[in-house]
């Protein structure tokens, strides 16, 4: 906002004191964000998005609100979908309580009670009060629908005491995602569940079911609807995007996920996103640009930035950044590739021919899964340049621990899976002598420019620390 740019401008422009001789530009930023002529408000300045938008559903369904005349509506629902469109509104309109539409006749599904009959007979009549009840309502969502949805979320049953009692003996409160004791795990489950905080309660119950696939029990009844409620939450609050959820109910590690997601995929080019990762806003826009521009490659690499963070509640996903610098890498190929992964797995995108052909994630490694991938492409796809990156500047964004505990513990966790990494037989290239040629040719050039910029020392000790990173 404004107050920002003036404490931006403040900061980076003002040393010491704001006075006469030294606040130029200040009144250069007075001077540009001071108007020159007198606007105008639209003429529906004063009405909120929910009025805004109940008025346009009852225009497309030709629904009066000129007139506080009664107005029939007959619809067959079971035969027409505009008419079960419409239902669905009216529907909406009853639940927010407006007083404008009223159901004389029809089948209740709810309720189980009319199902013989095919059509719904409804009854509407505009009046002020309606427009008092939406500004009301407004609140909870610019759109009927989405009021519809929140309200409806806000209204959900809190389960039984003993609900929550039976989950956590189950768990023994191991599975709660906060820290504490048993008692303390319980009074946050508690919180969770009065504050009806959905995305909570999803992970929550996700936790236990991670859990209780663990320690070999099926899922309950409440995790099961709990699972069934993330299905319907993606695709009713993200029905615009083309979202196709999956969830099988147990544990099978990042690598059977992800081939999962890769097979279910309809497109030509598959791209990951991690939960802890981050796409800039033109991320999908310069790979798919890129991938336009040159169609016979098979993959397409950029760059990312690291964010270092120390997390500070997971439950919440709320961290404190301590660094945040650039990881590129120039050149990127089978060489270069045999030292370190190159390659962040939201930062590449390829054709999903490329995948049915080699084959995807590493389904035994639970780290290092997606550099086992990229070995086999890298062998196989077609790029655009077979030695450097495509698009060379930082277009994600992925996050490392920034602890040195939390940093051991996760070098010590790759560690494990060395021995499946390193002694794989997929994991075998043919070379030619020119490609060797090539690399050391390539290695030789690079050592000698960072021994011109007084890098030298870094590249060689971040080689010999290559594994502990």
């Amino acid at each position: 906002g404004l107050y920002e740019l003036q404490d931006g401008v403040l900061s980076a422009f003002v040393k010491g004191e704001a006075n006469l001789a030294g606040c130029e530009p200040l009144r250069l930023l007075r001077a540009i964000n001071t108007g020159d002529r007198v606007g105008v408000l639209c003429r529906s300045d004063l009405v909120p998005p929910l009025v805004q938008d109940f008025a346009r559903q009852c225009k497309k369904y030709r629904l009066r609100q000129d007139s506080a005349n009664r107005q029939e509506v007959t619809l067959e629902i079971f035969s027409k979908a505009r008419h079960r469109s419409e239902s669905r509104f009216l529907h909406q309109s009853v639940f927010l309580d407006c007083d404008y539409a009223r159901r004389d006749k029809g089948p209740d599904l709810l309720r189980g009670t009319g199902r013989n009959l095919i059509r719904e007979h409804w009854v509407c009549q505009w009046s002020a009060g309606v427009e008092a009840a939406l500004v009301e309502h407004a609140v909870w969502g610019s759109t009927v629908s989405e009021a519809s949805a929140q309200l409806l979320r806000r209204m959900r049953p809190i389960p039984s005491p003993q609900e929550i009692d039976r989950i956590i003996d189950e768990t023994g409160g191991r599975a709660l995602p906060c820290p504490g004791d048993r008692k303390q795990r319980a009074a946050r489950f508690q919180d969770i569940l009065a504050r009806r905080d959905e995305r909570e309660l999803l992970l929550l119950v996700n936790c236990l079911t991670l859990r209780a696939q663990e320690d070999g029990k099926g899922l309950s009844s409440s995790d099961e609807y709990v699972l069934k409620r993330a299905k319907a939450m993606v695709e009713q609050e993200f029905a615009d995007l083309p979202i196709h959820y999956l969830c099988t109910g147990t544990r099978q590690g990042r690598g059977k996920n992800g081939n999962m997601g890769l097979r279910a995929a309809t497109g030509e080019y598959l791209n990951f996103l991690d939960d802890d990762d981050y796409f800039y806003p033109d991320h999908l826009e310069l790979m798919a640009a890129k991938a336009n521009e040159h169609p016979q490659a098979d993959l397409i690499l950029g760059c990312a930035m690291v964010m270092k963070v120390d997390m500070q509640d997971e439950t919440q996903w709320q961290y404190e950044v301590r660094d945040v610098h650039p990881m590129h890498f120039d050149r990127v190929d089978l060489f270069t590739m045999c030292q370190t992964c190159q390659i962040p797995i939201q930062s590449a995108v390829f054709k999903k021919s490329l995948f049915e052909a080699c084959g995807g994630l590493h389904e035994e490694m639970e780290g290092n899964e997606d550099w086992f991938m990229w070995m086999r492409f890298l062998a196989k796809g077609k790029r655009i340049d077979p030695d450097h990156v495509d698009i060379d500047r930082a277009t994600s964004v992925f996050v490392l621990p920034a602890g040195a505990r939390q940093t051991a513990e996760r070098i010590e966790k790759y560690r494990k899976y060395n021995k499946i990494f390193y002694e794989n037989p997929e994991l075998q290239f043919q070379v030619s002598l020119a490609d060797m040629r090539r690399f050391c040719d390539g290695m030789i050039a690079d050592m000698r420019c960072m021994e011109a910029c007084g890098k030298l020392h870094i590249y060689l000790e971040n080689m010999a620390n290559r594994d502990s990173e």
